[in-house]
């Protein structure tokens, strides 16, 4: 099971590092930048 759970969070940290080089960034303030995550969006998104 350990070696599933390090398979796993290697994988996300290759996503991770593969969406900022493809120029997203997760700590992006500008609004452009964001996608539906924000708050407001997925407030409105679970009425």
């Amino acid at each position: 099971m350990p070696r599933v759970a390090m398979i796993l969070s290697l994988a996300a940290f290759a996503l991770f590092n593969y969406g900022q080089y493809l120029g997203w960034s997760m700590f992006s303030e500008s609004a452009d930048a964001q996608p539906v995550r924000s708050a407001s969006a997925a407030r409105a998104f679970h009425k």
